[in-house]
């Protein structure tokens, strides 16, 4: 299941409030295919820019660190 993708219009006014791919492995100390993963099952839904680049509202990712959910390393 995909996450849902937000319009351009939806992105423009929330610019600020996007973090990378890379952003969010950093902070969650994992790889940044493992946020791929997070965003292809539904857990973190990801936006894409202008370029068609994922991005993850900051709102989203900080809700998903305070839900304490594990990480399974691999």
């Amino acid at each position: 299941m995909m996450a849902p993708c937000r319009s351009r219009d939806d992105l423009h006014d929330m610019d600020e409030d996007l973090m990378t791919r890379s952003q969010v492995a950093t902070l969650f100390r994992v790889t940044s295919a493992a946020v791929a993963s997070w965003a292809r099952r539904g857990r973190l839904p990801e936006v894409r820019n202008e370029d068609g680049r994922p991005r993850y509202r900051r709102e989203d990712v900080e809700a998903l660190f305070r839900s304490g959910v594990r990480w399974r390393a691999r």
